[in-house]
């Protein structure tokens, strides 16, 4: 998949070194044939077995992103937010992830990116992919 960017890039990620200590951040640059339509590729991956639950804040990026977890495949559109959101880590897991450079990610909807600003869908809005088969990789 190619060598991830320098271990501990935090944009985005607030509070950095307590995020460190609370899972692993990859970010991966995409092949030749994606390159015109995608950033980077991401992986987070986390144990918190035994441990309290993290809760972290990422500010929002104007970003289409793609991501994968067990039995959830979405896309989560440009965000006008301004403010932080949360996402909890508890147990074990792991997602990754594609975020597309602008207008990237725009052959593969169903329909015009706008229709995603400020929300989250199921990847099954995405033409070409099949969700289940996606979640099952």
């Amino acid at each position: 998949m190619g060598v991830p960017e320098p271990a501990g890039d935090p944009r985005g990620i607030l509070h950095a070194r307590a995020a460190a200590d609370a899972f692993a951040l990859g970010r991966y640059p995409p092949s030749a044939e994606l390159a015109p339509f995608v950033e980077y590729l991401w992986s987070v991956q986390w144990d918190r077995t035994g441990r309290p639950a993290h809760v972290q804040r990422i500010l929002p990026n104007p970003s289409v992103h793609l991501s994968f977890e067990p039995a959830l495949s979405r896309v989560t559109g440009l965000s006008r937010r301004r403010a932080a959101f949360e996402y909890r880590l508890t147990g074990a897991g792991r997602v990754i992830g594609v975020r597309f450079r602008p207008g990237g990610a725009r052959p593969w909807l169903a329909g015009p990116v706008s229709a995603l600003t400020d929300r989250e869908a199921p990847v099954r809005e995405l033409a070409e992919l099949d969700a289940a088969a996606l979640s099952a990789a």
